[in-house]
């Protein structure tokens, strides 16, 4: 059985020296559109992760919940070294199926 999601771009808005909380507008989510096609007790969760991102200092300072796709920012940003990153976040049901998502 194939698997649909619903996925977007989103962006974050961060204050320089600061951490958490950040503001992912909107919010990172993946919507599993074949979701009614099982029971509720039979349906996999979606699980969250960053696949890649640049530049490539970006996992010293982002970490991402599996479960809830929350974003945290592990240390504060100096905007003098870096002024973006990008992220790619995979989504995954099941090993079989996997779909990314650029985060900018």
């Amino acid at each position: 059985m194939s698997s649909y999601y619903a996925v977007h771009c989103c962006r974050a808005g961060i204050v320089q020296n600061k951490t958490n909380p950040l503001n992912v507008t909107p919010p990172i989510q993946a919507v599993d559109q074949d979701r009614n096609i099982q029971p509720p007790s039979d349906r996999p969760g979606i699980l969250y992760s960053i696949l890649i991102g640049k530049p490539a200092a970006y996992a010293e300072y982002f970490s991402l919940n599996r479960t809830t796709a929350e974003l945290m920012l592990l240390k504060p940003i100096d905007r003098e070294i870096y002024r973006r990153f990008d992220l790619v976040i995979k989504v995954r049901k099941n090993s079989k199926c996997t779909h990314t998502v650029p985060f900018m």
